[in-house]
């Protein structure tokens, strides 16, 4: 779930920052609108960095090298089994990429999610064979 929607256990701060940033977005965007001047942001949510994974699995740099080299390979994990599929920071890239680009001209006041559809529910979506 986007921070910025809802709140989470432990992030207050965070939390409200996020809600802050997403609203800024959308005041600006309204207040730039007359110039032809477009405000857009990205959540993110986390991302597939060498920080994410050493904090959260708690691994060395080294191992945190060899794990992202079979994440991104689709090899099985030597490291550690972790099993969300995270964006990587160029999925991010290519979104603001085209959020700067003529063909994004018409979008503006948006915050545009790039998480593989996990603020939609409390984790990822089951998969098609888990649903009955």
């Amino acid at each position: 779930m986007d921070s910025g929607e809802k709140p989470n256990h432990g992030e207050m701060l965070f939390s409200t920052s996020k809600a802050m940033t997403n609203m800024f977005i959308e005041c600006m965007a309204l207040e730039l609108a007359y110039s032809k001047i477009r405000v857009n942001g990205v959540s993110a949510g986390t991302a597939n960095t060498m920080f994410r994974i050493k904090r959260d699995v708690g691994i060395t740099e080294y191992e945190s090298k060899i794990y992202l080299e079979n994440v991104t390979e689709n090899k099985p994990l030597k490291v550690a089994e972790h099993k969300e599929k995270l964006p990587s920071p160029d999925n991010i890239a290519d979104v603001i990429l085209w959020l700067a680009s003529n063909e994004s001209s018409y979008i503006t006041g948006e915050i545009i999610k790039v998480d593989d559809g996990m603020s939609l529910t409390s984790g990822y979506p089951k998969p098609k064979s888990q649903i009955k």
